[in-house]
């Protein structure tokens, strides 16, 4: 089984594995990190607030537990990537590119594994095992249904942070496109004035003004003004091309 990690504090969902081993008249589990639904049933026997004969009432309330906790991990974690998805969308993305790169990752691979238990519980189910007594495994049955409805909800949160992630990298890829166009203009504003330059600049005879004591300066004035015209056209021009 899948459980919850205890994790305070953590801005993804982290899942564990839990194993289990279960007879009419015993039940042993064996995990390697705390894990949350466990601590809540272990929690709820104490209380006296869960009441079960048999190993497998224990495991329907495990379940039960596991989906009280889960559907309010999922509800916390959509609240705080809707708020991200907002800073995302104002363009305020400063500190969270990592965090949302991480909550992705969590996200998709808490969702597969569990897509992968719901299918496994649900063949479970369908097979109704004599282990279980009749009144049991309705008890049981209802909660491994809500546990696929889980489930459906952490597929949902993983496609949102994939939304979000694309979104990331759309305004990453248009921050690039407005760099290039930046550039390209200098080039394209500054190709007239390369290219007077270089005419000007050949050592050979016949280069206009080149006997002139004004020569640089009427040379430098024409390339001011093309430079100019140049640049007054791209600017009214430019939501024509761009």
């Amino acid at each position: 089984m899948r459980d919850f990690r205890d994790q305070p504090g953590a801005a993804t969902l982290e899942a564990g594995s839990l194993s289990v081993a279960a007879t009419r008249t015993l039940l042993v589990t064996g995990r390697r990190i705390p894990l949350l639904s466990v601590k809540e049933l272990l929690r709820r026997m104490e209380a006296h607030t869960v009441r079960s004969a048999s190993p497998c009432g224990l495991i329907t309330e495990f379940f039960r537990a596991l989906n009280d906790i889960g559907e309010g991990l999922l509800q916390q974690a959509s609240e705080r990537l809707s708020a991200v998805g907002l800073k995302v969308l104002k363009r305020d993305i400063a500190g969270y590119r990592k965090e949302i790169l991480e909550m992705r990752r969590a996200s998709i691979r808490v969702a597969r594994d569990m897509a992968y238990k719901r299918t496994a519980m649900l063949e479970f189910t369908r097979e109704r095992p004599a282990l279980f007594p009749p009144e049991e495994f309705d008890r049981f049955d209802r909660q491994i249904h809500r546990y696929a409805a889980l489930v459906e909800d952490a597929q949902e949160y993983a496609e949102d942070c994939q939304s979000l992630v694309e979104e990331l990298r759309a305004q990453v890829e248009e921050e690039t496109n407005r760099n290039l166009y930046t550039l390209t203009m200098f080039s394209v504003i500054f190709l007239p004035a390369t290219l007077i330059a270089s005419i000007w600049g050949m050592n050979v005879g016949g280069v206009p003004f080149s006997g002139s004591p004004n020569g640089f300066w009427l040379v430098a004035g024409l390339i001011a003004a093309i430079f100019t015209l140049f640049a007054i056209v791209l600017y009214l021009l430019r939501f024509r091309f761009f």
